[in-house]
Formats: structure tokens, sequence, C-alpha cells
């Protein structure tokens, strides 16, 4: 008997190869044959090469009572393990223990069974415990190494045929501190269970290279802790809820460059419920807070998509239609219920980068707030509101309402101010070819969505908004000279901007129908100044297009001058507003009119009639004094008037409407910067037109490119 234990050590070395796969040694093996107390020491298994060691420990207990097996019965008082060393190493695809796996599989499947029914052997395990144990998992495929310190485990009792209700733990340290626990408490006979399993102090960075096989970043750091519960029966597993409360601490992300693109100071969230039998899950909690994103936009892709793998470029819009047009079993399909009873984000920043222009758009959003009161699937109607610092200067509140079922329809309401313009300046080079130099903006919009149709209501107010020409501008809006002729006598520019479209298009989209709305509002301001300008002088906005005359007259009658009136009034509450009176006229149609009118005057002089009421008395008259059968209506006034005569009056007619009208401008005002010139004789507007002056408006000092 003192010679078992020294026998069996030898042949359990010697043999070990052929009975377990590997090579084994230990230190010692003890027998105490009175207390059925087996004690193993120093064991260690070797990997397939019989150097390295795959699982060793220090002390191994088995107390057992060999005499119960006189009743056909098993019991072992205590197991008891200390000093657990594992090595686990994944390679490529394959562990260093498969070949302990296949060579068990291979023993099993070449053994000698016997199928005689026999009585089950019933067993009693008690105190079954692991101390002090150490697991190391090696993943040389991505070159990273997980070590579960501390390893304890502890079971009271498992029994066959056992009544009382068993319970259990497992408890190992982590490589920088913190700890799993978990707990279980189990009623054999029925089933039922409740579990726990406690994460303090998981730190991510040592699973982010498992993270780099799936998205593009460079690091993940941040702690973990949680506690899970779970509730259910072991014969219904499908059945089984959970709750639990998750934190993650001082969550960074980086990105392939190292850049910080998604981080947190504290996500929290509390499940009070999963049910994945019924499709349910309850959120008592989702907070954020102090979260941060960075998003840059360049071309047709962004940083986020870039590191979620996600190609906007070659994205096939077909199949994607395709799948969702999919037809579903309704019958067999069941929909999660989800709900959300609080939704907080805390002191949230954005920075927001665009690389779509010559220059890159930097903007910075900070102390962003939002928050919900209940979220589900079930809802009607969702209301989020938000409020944010813009560039750490002006703030936004927005309110925002949708229907989950049906994203387009929803209702958005919100209000800028303090908005400081020059924050913009880059945009409104790039598209506009204007520099804000100084300027801020009060912008309340109220949009309403219904299936895609936009029904919006903008009010925009800007104060103290001035702006430098550049030659650069995609659509060389006229900015300036648009924002001059909006401004009110206190230099404030008040617009109101309905909007409205359909988002069902899909060519068009929320922001290009903005834009469009902005850009034509420009276009015609600029295009039209009069309809701006007539609110000024209380005028009528076509008194301030345009001062007509016809062929004959010259002298200034009640309604011009009233018109150069507005224009002079509109020059002393706009100052640095430039007005010219710019005189088109077809020559050609003045001479026929004035040939005509002085051939009739021959025409009276000879027979006392009006020309223009004898029409057929006239043209006989212009036949016979013309002398010529061959000349029409028009040549034979112009040879009766004589050519040098019609010159004359055409030329003076002119130089008379110019005098008239600068004369009483500056009879009115004799510092009036009103001018009169003449348009390009050479200009297409000359052709077919009766003499008039065009009013055009532009700022003193500045070129405007209508």
């Amino acid at each position: 008997m003192v010679l078992i234990p020294v026998i069996t050590k030898k042949t359990i070395i010697s043999n070990s190869k052929k009975w377990f796969g590997r090579q084994v040694s230990l230190e010692s093996l003890k027998v105490n044959y009175f207390t059925g107390t087996v004690k193993i020491f120093d064991f260690k298994m070797y990997e397939a090469n019989d150097s390295d060691i795959f699982v060793s420990f220090d002390t191994l207990i088995f107390d057992t009572e060999p005499y119960q097996l006189f009743s056909n019965e098993f019991v072992i008082e205590e197991i008891y393990l200390e000093g657990l060393h594992t090595n686990i190493i994944l390679y490529d695809s394959t562990f260093n223990f498969d070949d302990l796996i296949e060579f068990h599989l291979n023993n099993k499947n070449n053994s000698n069974r016997d199928t005689t029914a026999s009585e089950p052997l019933h067993f009693q395990i008690s105190n079954i415990e692991i101390n002090k144990s150490n697991i190391l998992f090696e993943d040389r495929k991505i070159d990273k190494i997980l070590q579960m310190k501390d390893l304890s485990f502890f079971i009271p009792y498992i029994g066959w045929n056992q009544e009382d209700a068993s319970e259990a733990g497992v408890h190992f340290s982590f490589d920088k501190g913190g700890y799993f626990d978990s707990f279980l408490h189990i009623d054999p006979t029925y089933g039922d269970f409740d579990a726990r399993v406690t994460i303090n102090k998981l730190y991510l960075e040592p699973f982010d290279k498992y993270a780099f096989e799936h998205v593009n970043i460079n690091s993940i750091n941040g702690i973990l802790n949680t506690e899970i519960n779970l509730e259910g029966n072991i014969f219904k597993p499908e059945a089984i809820t959970a709750s639990a409360s998750i934190d993650v601490l001082n969550l960074e992300i980086a990105d392939s460059i190292n850049k910080k693109v998604l981080a947190t100071d504290k996500f929290h969230c509390i499940i009070s419920k999963a049910d994945p039998a019924n499709m349910q899950i309850v959120i008592d909690t989702l907070a954020l807070i102090k979260p941060y994103i960075y998003f840059e936009l360049s071309d047709s892709t962004n940083n986020i998509s870039e590191i979620l793998n996600i190609n906007l470029r070659n994205s096939d819009s077909a199949n994607i239609a395709k799948n969702q047009e999919a037809p579903q079993d309704t019958d067999t399909t069941r929909t999660l219920f989800y709900k959300v009873n609080l939704f907080i984000i805390q002191d949230g920043i954005v920075d927001y980068s665009d690389n779509l222009t010559d220059e890159t758009f930097n903007y910075h959003l900070s102390n962003i707030e939002i928050n919900s009161d209940s979220i589900s699937s079930t809802s009607k109607w969702i209301d989020i509101y938000s409020k944010m610092l813009l560039n750490n200067r002006g703030t936004l509140y927005a309110d925002l309402g949708f229907n989950p079922a049906n994203p387009m329809d929803m209702n958005l309401d919100f209000t800028i101010k303090d908005f400081l313009l020059p924050d913009l300046n880059i945009y409104t080079n790039y598209y506009m070819g204007h520099a804000i130099v100084n300027g801020d903006m009060y912008y309340h919009s109220k949009t309403e969505i219904n299936n895609g149709l936009i029904h919006s209501e903008n009010s925009l107010v800007i104060q103290n908004a001035t702006l430098d020409n550049t030659e650069k501008g995609l659509y060389s809006l006229p900015l300036k000279f648009a924002f001059f002729l909006l401004k009110d006598k206190d230099g404030v520019i008040n617009l109101d901007v309905p909007v409205r479209g359909d988002l069902n298009d899909p060519k068009l989209s929320f922001g290009k129908i903005i834009w469009n709305t902005f850009k034509n509002l420009i276009v015609k301001a600029a295009a039209a100044p009069g309809k701006l300008l007539a609110g000024l002088v209380n005028g009528d906005p076509k008194q301030l297009e345009a001062i007509e005359f016809n062929y004959l007259d010259t002298a200034l009658m009640s309604n011009q001058q009233k018109q150069l009136d507005l224009l002079l009034e509109l020059e002393q509450k706009k100052r640095d507003l430039k007005i010219d009176l710019v005189y088109f006229n077809d020559i050609d149609k003045q001479k026929e009119a004035i040939a005509e009118n002085e051939a009739g005057k021959l025409y009276y002089k000879k027979t006392k009639r009006d020309y223009i009421k004898d029409k057929e008395g006239f043209e006989t008259f212009l036949l016979k004094n013309a002398n010529s059968d061959s000349l029409d209506y028009q040549n034979a006034c112009l040879l009766l008037a004589t050519p040098q005569l019609v010159d004359s009056l055409t030329l003076l007619y002119s130089e008379t409407r110019f005098s008239n009208i600068s004369g009483y401008l500056h009879s009115v005002n004799d510092s009036t910067y009103i001018t009169t010139k003449y348009s390009d004789p050479g200009a297409p507007e000359n052709v077919g037109i009766s003499p008039v002056f065009k009013i055009e408006y532009s700022m003193i000092d500045e070129i405007i490119d209508e």
C-alpha cells in the first residue's frame, strides 16, 4: 500500500501519451487510505513538442468516501485545485489542444462499449473549488495575449437526484486590475435558476486587435463595468430573461491615423428587461455623458463610413431597394418591441470638418444637450428636445417630433441666435464669391413634413452684415448687393422665407431644397431691386424700374417727375445706393417717328388736315410730293422731311430728355449723385424700344455683376 502511490506515479508518467495523448509529469502522488484522500502535487502536461508546458497546477486534492461504492454511490466530499496555469494558443485557425481533442475522439470511437443495461451509479460531489489559478490566451494570428488572473471557482454540491438547490460561483481577476465574478442559484428538480455576472474594470484595450478585423481603427480604450442578471429554467432555455446595468468609462476610439473620432466620459445603460422569446427589450435609462464625435466629409464619403468599411461610392442601391422590398411572411414574422424610458445626452461635442471646398471648413458644436422622455416601437409620436452651442458663440434650441413608423412624417421647430456669419466664410467664398466680414444672425424655422412633402416657414434676421467680394464663387451670386438691398433703414435684414418641396423625389434632398430657395431669393433680389426698394419710399415697384417716353416726347410729365422724386428720396434713405438712369432708344424707330411727324406738318400746312386722322390723303400726298412710285411710306416721309433735319432732331430730342431729367434732379437736390448715361448703341436692348431711362442700382464704389 505504501508503494502503490509511487508505482502509480511512475505508471502515469510512463503511459501518459498513450492514455492522455500528451506527456505529463508530477512531483508526488499521496493517498490516505483511511480518509480516502488523494493528493497530487506539481502536475504538468506538456505541449506536443514535449518541452513547453500546456497545463500545470500546484495541488489537486480529492477527498472521497470509497465505502459508499458498495451501495452503488460515488461520493466526493471535496475537490480542491490550486495554482492552475493553462496556456491556450490560437495559431491561424487551430488551437494548441486540437491534437488532444482528436486523440480522445479516436479513443472514444475505438472503445468497446458494454451496452448491457445496468443500474445508474449515484453520485454526490461537494465543495468543488478552484483557487489561485491563471488562464492565459495567446492569439498569435493578431499577436495578442489575454490573461485571467487569480481565478477562483466554488460549487457547494452536485448530486444525482438532487433535491436541494445548488449554488456556484466563479471569480477571477484581470491583468490590469478589476475582476469577473459570477453566481448561480439553481433548483435541480424543477430547473428554475437565477444567475448574476459582474464585470468590474475590464479594460477594452486588450481587445482592440479583434476590432481591427472589422473596422478601420488604430486603437480603442475604455473601461467596462457591467452586472447582468439572468432568470429562467434550464429546461426552457429559450424563455430566459435578463436585466443588466452597463457602464463604459473613458471610451476613446482613434482612426487609422490615430485621430480621436469617437469618445465619451461615460456610457450608461440600464436594461430593465430583455426577453428574447417574446421579442421584447425595455431600457430604463440610456445616457451619454460628454460624448465626442469627429465627422469629416470629403468627396463622396466620410470618415465614419471609412471606419465602418461602408463604400458609399459603389453601393448597389438597386440591391438595397430589392432587399427592402422583399416580401415577408406576416403570419410568422414577429416584431421587436423596444422601449427607452429615458434617453439623455449631456455636454456633447461634435467637431465637423468639410473638405468639399477649396479650404477645409471646420465647425465646433459643444454643450450639446438632448433628451427624450420615452421612445418605444409602439409610440405614435416621439418628441426629442435639444440645445447646443455653435462655435463657442451662437446657440441652437430645437424640438424634433417624428412618427417612428414613418420617418417622412416629422415636425422640426428650432431657433438659432447670436450666430456669427463670418463662421460661414469658407462656404460663402466658395459658392457665392463673397467673404462675410461682420454680422450675426437670428433664425427661426418651423417645418412640417407630411409623407415627404415639406412645408417650412423660416424667419431670418441678420444684423450688422458687411461683405467683401472675392474672385471666386462657384455660382457667383450677387450676395453683397442682395444684402445691401435687403437691409432696412437700421441696417437689419428681415426675411420670411417659405420653403416647399417633395422629399419623395430621389433627385432632391432637404439641403438642396433649402439651398435652391436661398439662391433664388438672392438672385431675384439682385435682378429686381425695385421690388425691395419700393417699400422704403412707399412707392410702386414699377415706378422704380424705368422712366418711359414716347418717340416725340421730351418734356417731363407729372408722373415722371414723381418717379424722380421717389429716386431722390430713396437716395437719401439708402446712402450707399448708386442710381444710374441708362438711356435706351431705337434710333431708327425714333427717326421714322420724327420723319413722319415732320412730313405730317407739311401736309397740315398744305391741306389743314391732321395726317393721323387722314391716313389715305396723307399717303397720296407723300407719293405725289416724293415724285417716286417705288418709295415705301417711311422712306417717303424721310425724303420729304429731309434726312439732315431728321438726324438733327433725333439728337436734339435725346439731349433734351437728358437735360430735362438732369435739370429736374438738380433743381430738387443740387448735390444728388443720380446720373444719366447712354447705353451702348450696339446693345440689343435698344432694338424696338421706345425712349426709356432704365433705372439701374448698385453700390457706391462697387461693380455689381448681375
